[in-house]
């Protein structure tokens, strides 16, 4: 069997900066049988390598010897933290069943709509949109008797603008509220 295993990420506590790639996690079903690869016979051109290491970005590619009369139905990769792809060797243009353990990307924030010139009648209409005020990028909370600084509203410069006549203490944010 031809292949090639890329690193994209270290698995949880590495040695070092580097990663076993083997031909430990391959297999394939021939028949009944599970089949581990196995020494080749005969020397093989770009034979995968048994055992060596890589960092994140490199791969390893070239032949792994399994030994079988019968014909291969399924190609197996299963590695020792949990990664799992599954191949159906009567149709290999098909995309694999995988599972892994690499944590999945973070949802991408949608920007948010540009409210930027809304003027509110005050603040009990401006808070139903921003709970917790609007101010300019960098302003800090002024406060009295030393109550907690609102570190969470809304930084908008030009939202802040049209309602910097609700700013009452003139911190740089108007209709602030824990």
């Amino acid at each position: 069997m031809l292949a090639k295993v890329c690193v994209r990420s270290l698995p949880p506590d590495p040695q070092g900066n580097r990663t076993r790639i083997s031909w430990d996690p391959w297999s394939i079903r021939a028949g009944s049988k599970t089949i581990d690869p196995s020494s080749p016979r005969t020397a093989l051109k770009k034979k995968f390598s048994p055992d060596a290491t890589y960092k994140v970005g490199q791969c390893a590619s070239g032949w792994i010897p399994f030994t079988t009369d019968e014909t291969v139905t399924r190609i197996r990769y299963a590695n020792g933290v949990g990664d799992r792809a599954v191949w159906d060797a009567t149709d290999l243009s098909a995309k694999p069943e995988t599972e892994t353990t690499e944590p999945k990307p973070a949802p991408r924030k949608r920007p948010k709509v540009d409210r930027a010139a809304k003027d509110y009648r005050n603040c009990t209409a401006l808070n139903r949109d921003y709970p917790h005020g609007v101010g300019r990028p960098g302003a800090r909370d002024r406060t009295r008797n030393g109550s907690q600084r609102v570190t969470n509203f809304e930084a908008n410069r030009p939202l802040y603008d049209a309602n910097s006549e609700s700013d009452r203490d003139g911190d740089g944010i108007a209709c602030e509220k824990p």
